[in-house]
């Protein structure tokens, strides 16, 4: 009874889809952030899973932009293993990617880049949905029990890229295009 009642409630009021999105401003030009979020192997310098996990194993499959795919396996169990695949890229203002965690599900990351005042703001979104498979209601109870979890790593993230891309030259070579 009790499996049948979990069932229900996650199947009729948890929601299929998470989305987790934040922003940061960054005081650089949108080509230089851009030319760290498209490319996997630049990944590790800022991202909030490998900073727990350094000790992980990462392979690389081909260039920065679609199609490029990092894999993982975590030697201390806190990221799993999984891959990412760039799936969409758009000069200077969009890339997509798709995180595979195996059994445990995907997701999709998408960031975005715009002009700021000074610099760019950058938004990164993090994106479960369990609608593909309507039965799979552990899915939906992981959104909802990872949402403050998901939340902070990407502001961890974004502040990592902020001190990485701060680093690199003021020139705007997206003007001189």
């Amino acid at each position: 009874l009790t499996a049948a009642v979990l069932f229900g409630v996650g199947y009729f009021l948890l929601p299929a889809k998470l989305t987790v999105k934040e922003d940061i401003e960054i005081a650089r030009p949108r080509a230089a952030v851009y030319a760290l979020v498209d490319n996997l192997k630049t990944f590790n310098e800022w991202s909030p899973w490998f900073a727990a996990d350094p000790q992980a194993d990462y392979k690389f499959e081909g260039e920065s932009s679609v199609g490029q795919k990092a894999t993982w396996a975590s030697k201390g169990g806190r990221i799993g293993s999984g891959s990412q695949r760039i799936t969409r890229s758009v000069a200077n203002t969009r890339v997509e990617t798709l995180l595979d965690f195996g059994a445990r599900g995907s997701a999709k990351t998408i960031y975005e880049l715009e002009r700021a005042a000074v610099g760019s703001k950058v938004s990164w979104s993090f994106v479960s949905d369990c609608t593909g498979n309507p039965m799979y209601v552990g899915c939906r109870y992981l959104n909802l029990f990872t949402q403050g979890a998901i939340r902070e790593d990407l502001m961890g993230g974004l502040q990592r890229l902020k001190a990485l891309a701060e680093q690199l030259p003021t020139t705007d070579f997206e003007r001189l295009a």
